[in-house]
């Protein structure tokens, strides 16, 4: 069994949301990817947690318990906070622009803002501070489905049934892709990330066999980061990385071959996953360093705040950085203050609710082990 508590997988979060903090404020145009490594280690991560609680009693009730523990308050206050502030921060034509109905609101309430936004292509009046939530309802439909097959499955035919889901995700992003001609809807579903997820629960099952342990080494993770980072570069090479904004979903889903460029991804964060497990002593101790363990820590709280922390320091100083907000135009250093200032409060803020909100609330998961 592996260990309950991995350090390095701390670092592999801070990574991530560093990399969405930096594409946030247009200085990393492939940072987006960091979502992509969150659904891998989500895999891993809830895969474990499931397997470990299968053969104990309340297995469904203790899990559904645990995780709304660790995910509604922060999230619920999220909304609130985003309520407030369309309320009594934004005015003249950015608040008509920016007043949704009371039905765009439910989606949310109910984690169903992913086919919500993607139907609209990300243009509804919430999109603009809600917009990055959809990846957080993706996850809360994984986790509606993925513990009825961990619990009614062996872990083989559980293996199995990831290695037919990360093949068959790229179909079902080109199957949708041309079904409903929308590639932000195609992008935002569930199906879209099911290779992300299964990926990152074949090396959780694979991880806890004795036969199959083995093939998670040095050598299988490089060979799997050199297998899928090649063709991901001739991909973007192939493409015109000088021709096409890679912070556009919506141009990379149009391109050919592009519905493969998220399971490549996928599998390049897969090596990684492994790698860190123990495959690689470098990058193990780059990513048990102090500070980005406790930036993966926080992550949670960092991704829920980050939107409303840049939509708020964006308005004080009356620029147009992340969010359209008209205002004057300023340089590049004073654009920069303003981009660190962004990323130092986020990070302050989701401290003092890890602090305050999510910790003590992490402690009564205790109570539904």
């Amino acid at each position: 069994m592996v260990p309950r508590y991995v350090p390095e997988l701390d670092g592999l979060r801070g990574l991530a949301i560093f990399g969405v903090l930096l594409f946030h404020t247009g200085r990393f145009s492939l940072g987006w990817a960091g979502v992509v490594l969150f659904f891998v280690l989500s895999g891993y991560l809830i895969t474990g947690i499931l397997l470990d609680g299968k053969e104990r009693p309340a297995y469904f009730g203790n899990f559904y318990a645990r995780r709304a523990l660790r995910i509604f308050p922060a999230y619920y206050v999220m909304l609130a906070l985003t309520w407030w502030i369309k309320r009594d921060f934004i005015a003249g034509a950015d608040a008509a622009a920016m007043q949704p109905a009371l039905p765009e609101w439910t989606y949310f309430l109910v984690y169903a803002q992913n086919y919500w936004l993607g139907m609209n292509e990300f243009g509804t009046p919430l999109s603009r501070l809600l917009g990055f939530s959809w990846t957080l309802a993706v996850e809360e439909q994984f986790y509606l489905a993925w513990p009825l097959l961990v619990y009614y499955l062996r872990p083989r035919a559980l293996l199995l049934v990831c290695a037919a889901l990360v093949c068959a995700a790229p179909l079902l992003r080109m199957g949708m892709l041309s079904a409903s001609d929308n590639p932000m809807l195609t992008l935002a579903s569930l199906s879209s990330h099911l290779d992300s997820l299964a990926l990152g629960a074949a090396i959780c099952l694979m991880s806890r066999d004795a036969r199959l342990r083995g093939r998670l080494s040095r050598r299988a993770g490089t060979m799997l980061l050199a297998a899928a980072g090649i063709p991901l570069v001739l991909l973007v090479v192939a493409t015109g990385l000088d021709s096409y904004d890679l912070t556009s979903r919506l141009q990379w889903m149009r391109l050919p071959g592009n519905t493969w460029f998220l399971t490549l991804i996928s599998l390049v964060f897969g090596a990684v996953l492994i790698l860190a497990l123990g495959g690689s002593p470098r990058l193990a101790s780059f990513l048990a360093w102090r500070p980005l363990r406790g930036l993966g820590k926080i992550s949670y709280g960092v991704y829920l705040y980050y939107t409303l922390v840049y939509f708020l320091v964006s308005t004080v100083y009356k620029v147009s950085v992340f969010l359209p907000l008209s205002g004057s135009r300023v340089g590049e250093w004073d654009l920069l203050a303003i981009n660190a200032a962004q990323m130092v409060l986020t990070v302050a803020f989701a401290a003092v609710s890890y602090r305050y909100l999510e910790r003590p609330l992490l402690a009564l998961k205790e109570r539904f082990r």
